[in-house]
């Protein structure tokens, strides 16, 4: 089981990881795959459709995602999360196609959706696990919870974002030819789609194995407040 001072920490880092190595091929695959190499047609489309992934996570942030976690609790809310994330990392495979820029909606949308969620959930499991350390040791320390989860972020985020550079190298890209090979075409895809999906399916199993259920972070809750009073 994950103990819970390494609670949301681990599977945000891993996802994190997952998500940002290359999450620069998003704009890569629309300009290259989609466009043939147009940058600015390519690049004009994909900032105009970027609309939908903000619009995407701010509704999940407001309306779904509260309601799911008080029906379901946040450990299974932020699964959940993850599943959509991995739904959208497998449309990846399809949805690219020349000349049909519009079906890369469908990963935007996903991918905020299930990135908010990731994220709302985890921020909100840190009052969880505050309790969960006041219960064991009587002391809160929110501030540090806080402090090391917002490092673990820019961790996986830092370490990705130095590694992208090198799967761009890795797979035979090259900006000065403006439409980019078949072979390179193919493992681009194949790197958008797996290196998430993997960040995803991580942090779905790793949660699962978390042991602060929503039972007992009643419990505990219960018990401080008989302690305060």
């Amino acid at each position: 089981m994950i103990p819970e001072k390494s609670g949301v920490r681990v599977p945000r880092i891993v996802f994190g990881f997952g998500y940002s190595i290359v999450s620069m091929l998003g704009v890569y695959m629309n300009v290259y795959y989609v466009f043939g190499g147009d940058i600015k047609v390519g690049g004009w489309f994909y900032g105009y459709m970027g609309t939908a992934y903000m619009i995407s996570a701010i509704a999940c942030s407001v309306f779904v995602y509260p309601w799911l976690s008080r029906r379901f609790g946040k450990r299974h809310t932020l699964q959940l999360a993850a599943a959509v994330f991995m739904a959208g990392s497998i449309s990846k495979l399809f949805v690219y196609h020349p000349g049909m820029p519009w079906l890369q909606l469908i990963v935007l949308v996903t991918n905020g959706a299930a990135g908010s969620g990731i994220g709302l959930m985890g921020s909100a499991m840190l009052g969880d696990i505050a309790d969960y350390e006041e219960w064991k040791t009587g002391i809160r320390n929110e501030a540090f919870l806080a402090s090391i989860m917002s490092w673990f972020d820019k961790i996986g985020s830092s370490l990705a974002t130095l590694l992208g550079g090198f799967v761009l190298v890795w797979i035979g890209f090259d900006a000065k030819i403006g439409a980019q090979s078949e072979h390179t075409l193919m493992h681009m895809k194949i790197s958008y789609f797996l290196m998430p999906f993997l960040g995803a399916l991580l942090t779905f199993l790793l949660m699962s194995r978390y042991e602060l259920t929503e039972d007992r972070v009643y419990q505990i809750k219960a018990e401080l407040a008989a302690r305060r009073a």
